[in-house]
């Protein structure tokens, strides 16, 4: 029986990169990002906000990334929950972060903590520690967020 599911799956796979071969760049995009709205595992619990703000960022844990290095990215939606951040550094699902970032008129910078949920060919999903969250933090992001930037539901804006 298992053995049956093992071939049936190997020709699901072959039928799926069948159809992908002849596909655009903006047709692969949007497919990758239709399947990646589909995973239950990260469901968001926050409206994300669309945004262009520079952040640093430093890994916290044992890794293969030299932990010196200035690495930069810039986050690209915001939410309560955590950001996604474009950059063309490599991090891995399970990265521990320290995040610095500024928001306009805000006279010190942000310091959070987060974990990369999601790594694709853009940038990185950071989902915030929840245990680091505290109400200088959500009041900043909260203030910021309803400064009228563009409020996104998933993928469609409201």
């Amino acid at each position: 029986m298992k053995e049956n599911m093992k071939e049936e799956e190997n020709i699901l796979r072959q039928i799926l990169i069948s159809h992908t071969e002849n596909m655009s760049y903006d047709e692969l995009s949007d497919l990758l990002k239709y399947i990646e709205s589909k995973d239950n595992s990260d469901r968001r619990n926050y409206t994300r906000y669309d945004c262009d703000l520079p952040v640093s960022i430093k890994i916290i844990e044992n890794s293969s990334i030299d932990h010196n290095k200035n690495i930069t990215g810039l986050i690209k939606n915001i939410s309560l929950g955590g950001m996604f951040i474009e950059t063309n550094n490599e991090f891995f699902i399970g990265n521990h972060l320290d995040l610095s970032f500024k928001i306009p008129d805000n006279e010190y910078p942000i310091e959070a903590k987060g974990k990369v949920v999601r790594n694709n060919f853009s940038g990185i999903g950071v989902k915030f520690d929840i245990s680091d969250i505290h109400t200088d933090f959500t009041g900043s992001i909260y203030c910021y967020i309803n400064q009228g930037l563009d409020i996104r539901d998933g993928d469609d804006y409201i």
